[in-house]
């Protein structure tokens, strides 16, 4: 039996189609802020459709290995697939393959998970959040690895390397910036939108349950470096792009989709604040940040 679930995520609409028993809401609880009360006509950025590994063995599953992924996650294997791409993404908490079938520009893809009853379904989320980063690549939009706020109706994200501190920063905002709130703590999207460039907030945020289906204007980026000074540095032109591009969501090996996200970031980095934080886990990093963010 067929069930259609509808979303919209950062503007964008999606159409989850599942033919096994899976509870959605249990499965992609982080999804329920982002849930459509009414059936839509499209157009969805992503038709998905989800079945289960029993019916994986009908699918060809080869392809030249194009990037293999460890970390204490799991595994995550790329694959050159037919006209598109296969994704086998293997988690440690459950010792099985899961598969993810995408035309070339991510708009159509069917993946092959774990039915479970009530429980999350992560690796149902991931390769959904890789789906959603690229597909939404070619509508001026990108996804980023950062923690993002918002103050007074503006957004500012926080990018960096793992483990830089994004998250600390973030929350060293809201405790001495007034009415500074978490926005996401993980994969925010950036996207144009006529003459402006807004933040949102997505279902993905890492290890923080902050789900928010709001958005803001985008009012500067920092790219954080952890020292034993605080230091602000303003980023122009190719500084700031290099300063951005590491922490965007393209598969470098798709020229195509690597070309237009180019292109949006810099777009992006022409009309935003980028700098540079070296800083301390203190409270006067956050104020430098938000005051030459604020005031350029």
């Amino acid at each position: 039996m067929k069930n259609d679930f509808y979303y919209c995520i950062a503007g964008f609409d999606i159409m989850i189609s599942t033919f096994c028993n899976l509870r959605i809401d249990s499965a992609l609880p982080s999804f329920i802020p982002f849930k459509l009360e009414k059936p839509v006509n499209g157009p969805f950025i992503i038709r998905c459709e989800v079945r289960t590994l029993d019916d994986v063995s009908s699918v060809e599953l080869n392809g030249d290995l194009l990037d293999k992924t460890e970390n204490e996650m799991g595994i995550i294997r790329l694959y050159k697939h037919n006209a598109g791409y296969m994704l086998a993404v293997k988690t440690n908490l459950w010792n099985e393959w899961h598969y993810m079938l995408a035309d070339k520009q991510f708009k159509a893809i069917v993946i092959y998970t774990r039915v479970n009853g009530n429980n999350e379904n992560n690796e149902l989320s991931s390769l959904l959040r890789i789906a959603f980063s690229q597909s939404i690549l070619k509508y001026e939009a990108v996804s980023v690895h950062a923690a993002a706020v918002y103050s007074a109706n503006i957004s500012y994200f926080f990018m960096g390397e793992s483990g830089t501190g994004k998250s600390t920063h973030a929350q060293l905002w809201i405790d001495n910036i007034p009415d500074t709130v978490l926005l996401n703590d993980d994969n925010p999207v950036i996207r144009i939108i006529g003459n402006d460039i807004y933040g949102y907030g997505t279902p993905w945020s890492g290890k923080t349950a902050c789900y928010k289906d709001l958005s803001f204007r985008l009012g500067g980026i920092a790219r954080l470096q952890q020292s034993d000074a605080n230091s602000f540095s303003l980023l122009r032109d190719v500084d700031a792009f290099i300063s951005v591009y590491p922490g965007c969501s393209v598969l470098s090996y798709d020229r195509d989709l690597s070309n237009v996200m180019c292109d949006t970031l810099i777009k992006i980095c022409q009309t935003v604040t980028v700098g540079k934080l070296e800083c301390r886990p203190d409270r006067e990093a956050a104020i430098l940040c938000y005051e030459n963010l604020v005031n350029q």
